[in-house]
């Protein structure tokens, strides 16, 4: 289960960047009421594998960023269900300094960060 994230306390005087994350985050999702929105998101703070399928692809590689994508990206290629959802999203903070440029960041829109270039 890859799940999404909800940024509930951002910091004083950001509230531009507040809105275009939302934007940014939120698009292609399917209207309200419609079905669970299948989601090009993968974040390590709702991530739910299988102890089975963790273990048969080495668990997480020993990355500094982008180790959940990576670990979601070997799941998928041993042939592991992915499921992208937004039914159980978590809080999460946001950040004033960003970590190093991660795998999700540089994902063109629309594109599923874990979907490995052809």
């Amino acid at each position: 289960m890859v799940g999404t994230v909800s940024v509930t306390h951002w910091p004083p005087r950001t509230p531009e960047l507040a809105d275009r994350r939302l934007s940014l985050y939120h698009a292609g999702r399917p209207s309200p009421g419609r079905h669970s929105w299948r989601h090009p998101h993968v974040h390590g703070a709702n991530l739910g594998v299988r102890a089975s399928a963790y273990l048969s692809v080495g668990g997480f590689p020993p990355l500094v960023v982008g180790e959940d994508v990576a670990l979601v990206q070997a799941l998928e290629r041993h042939g592991h269900r992915i499921l992208p959802t937004d039914t159980c999203p978590v809080e999460t903070s946001s950040r004033l300094h960003p970590e190093p440029q991660a795998a999700s960041a540089t994902t063109s829109p629309g594109s599923p960060p874990w979907k490995e270039p052809r």
